[in-house]
């Protein structure tokens, strides 16, 4: 089988908060993260291509935590939790340097 994904994905157990305008804040555990998405494990399935701004709480000295615009592209029920794909929205070239720097730590 082929990984045709565009970028290396890596482990990460940080903390991501998923903020929605109707629906309140959740609190979800990060299991990847790349230069372009995370994947998250949450209590709650997400709908597809539902936006959310996300907040990355990285064990990051001078950034320790970003906030981006993404959009879910999957959400898939694994026993207990859902695991939700999604992908960075626009996200700036400041925001996509921590995440870059954060990466090549992990």
């Amino acid at each position: 089988m082929t990984d045709n994904r565009r970028c290396q994905r890596f482990p990460v157990e940080s903390k991501v908060d998923v903020y929605f305008e109707q629906k309140g804040i959740w609190e979800t555990q990060g299991v990847n993260l790349s230069e372009t998405g995370i994947l998250f494990k949450s209590k709650t399935p997400l709908g597809l291509y539902a936006r959310a701004v996300l907040r990355l709480h990285l064990p990051l000295k001078d950034t320790p935590f970003l906030d981006v615009d993404a959009a879910s592209i999957r959400s898939e029920a694994q026993g207990e939790w859902y695991l939700t794909a999604m992908e960075f929205m626009e996200l700036n070239a400041q925001d996509r340097e921590v995440i870059v720097n954060f990466l090549k730590t992990a």
